[in-house]
């Protein structure tokens, strides 16, 4: 930019000053007489000197610290950078939020030792009562960790409740034998089915015709599991007759049925496995 050549008066309402250049001036009217005054050439060149010790309004970076003296910094955004300065309001919802959380905290605090010294003062009847019920049916003192001593050999002294059940299961389990799993009848009879395999079958019959030589086949109400693996009795209803020419006898038996003779009322029973 050319410097203007014409040459103006100019005074100064502000002169340099220590660390400053120049501060204000004021244009007053011209003189033809140079003396005391600033043309402007002087002027632009000293502005020029000095711009770099003054902060535009566009913005820059501070080298040095700013003295306020007692004067606010107005108007400032709300921070979006980690080290960006906050305003008033920013800085009044921050602490309204930390004073609402100590509060609350202390709230809580306050609760859980009112909580706590009524637990510690305050006896709940119906929950007692129902302990101590519970306490009466074990039969043993309260704060025992066992069921104390027994009289018998099954169940071990100072046993808890599960060790007690199981020995007492199993004591039970091996005196009860062979228990009946299943029975019923069938147009062939009826039967019985033990737990160890035993199976029982028995009905009664009418006297065989045809005479002595007459044979009757029964078959059984369910098959035993091999011919050799049972055993078969008849009796006869009219034992008192036996003199008079009443007579049974069994002829054949295999797994599932017998052949028999008979001239009088008789009732079967066969058994085995």
């Amino acid at each position: 930019m050319a410097h203007p050549s014409s040459k103006t008066q100019f005074t100064l309402d502000a002169a340099v000053a220590a660390d400053k250049k120049i501060a204000i001036f004021n244009q007053t009217a011209s003189s033809t007489d140079d003396e005391g005054g600033m043309n402007i050439t002087e002027i632009y060149d000293a502005i020029q000197n000095s711009a770099a010790e003054y902060l535009p309004l566009s913005g820059d970076t501070m080298t040095g610290n700013i003295l306020m003296d007692g004067n606010s910094i107005e108007n400032i955004g709300t921070p979006s950078d980690s080290a960006g300065a906050i305003n008033k309001n920013y800085g009044d919802t921050i602490y309204g939020a930390i004073s609402d959380v100590n509060s609350n905290t202390t709230n809580i605090a306050n609760n859980t030792t009112a909580i706590g010294n009524k637990a510690d003062n305050t006896t709940v009847t119906e929950i007692d009562t129902n302990v101590n019920d519970l306490i009466t049916l074990t039969g043993v003192s309260e704060n025992s960790t066992n069921l104390g001593t027994f009289t018998g050999d099954v169940i071990t002294d100072n046993s808890d409740i599960k060790v007690a059940l199981q020995e007492l299961e199993t004591e039970i389990e091996a005196s009860a034998g062979a228990t009946v799993i299943s029975s019923g009848n069938n147009a062939n009879g009826y039967y019985r089915v033990w737990s160890d395999g035993f199976k029982e079958q028995w009905d009664h019959e009418a006297p065989a015709s045809g005479g002595s030589t007459a044979q009757k086949k029964r078959t059984y109400p369910i098959s035993f599991n091999a011919t050799s693996s049972h055993t078969v009795v008849i009796l006869g209803m009219n034992l008192q007759n036996v003199d008079n020419n009443q007579w049974i006898n069994c002829d054949i038996k295999n797994a599932s049925s017998f052949t028999m003779h008979h001239s009088q009322n008789i009732c079967w029973y066969a058994c085995g496995y």
